[in-house]
């Protein structure tokens, strides 16, 4: 009778442990599931909240309003980290690389241009603004080109917070005007009276009050990278 008993016991014993490792197997599985589902679920956030805006398919210069920090380009955008550009576009055609953290990364044949025609810009890792030049313009649409005047930007967005001139390089006597309205995050980069491109930088500038214009004489070498 004991004996049994004790043999009932093991049975029990036996059959409670398997279910218990049954029921610990399935836990873990549900865990790593939910896991991953919200690594996943963050990721695709992460991908779809990039920008309100991709310049490659919507006509910026055509909206009401806009900012810099909502744009994307081919992707990326002001506020990533170089190491999302370079995962995301591919290695730049040139990289650059200053002893003060700074990098500037120049697409062409990457993204199928015969010359530069996107240039980003980034200190300590960090995007601080993407430059797009002509032969950018063939992925561009609508009004969002490069190739306007000096007199049509003022007619399209008025009289820019801020007017720089500056050498294109250190030494040069070729003076470029920067042209840039901080409440949006876009600056022109104009040779004489013609756009020779924009950038869209990071637009941490507290807000400035309308019709407030500065003008800067740069007598070096120029913030915006030629």
């Amino acid at each position: 009778m004991e004996q049994a008993i004790r043999k009932t016991k093991r049975k029990l014993r036996s059959l409670l442990s398997g279910k218990l490792k049954l029921l610990l197997s399935i836990l873990i599985l549900i865990i790593i599931v939910a896991l991953v589902f919200t690594l996943t679920t963050n990721n695709q956030n992460k991908k779809t909240n990039v920008a309100k805006y991709e310049i490659t398919k919507t006509d910026i210069f055509s909206l009401e309003d806009f900012n810099a920090n909502e744009i994307s380009v081919k992707g990326v955008k002001v506020g990533d980290r170089l190491s999302d550009v370079i995962d995301i576009i591919g290695t730049p055609d040139l990289r650059t690389d200053f002893d003060v953290g700074v990098s500037t990364l120049e697409y062409s044949k990457k993204i199928g241009l015969d010359k530069t025609g996107l240039i980003i810009t980034s200190d300590n890792d960090v995007v601080t603004s993407i430059t797009i030049r002509e032969p950018f313009d063939e992925f561009l649409l609508g009004k969002t080109k490069t190739n306007y005047t000096k007199d049509k930007i003022y007619g399209m967005f008025g009289i820019p917070d801020k007017t720089i001139f500056t050498p294109i390089e250190e030494g040069s006597f070729i003076v470029i005007r920067i042209m840039r309205y901080s409440s949006k995050g876009i600056e022109f980069i104009i040779r004489k009276e013609n756009v020779i491109g924009f950038s869209l930088f990071l637009n941490d500038d507290a807000e400035i009050p309308p019709g407030t214009h500065t003008t800067e004489i740069i007598p070096s070498k120029p913030e915006v990278i030629m």
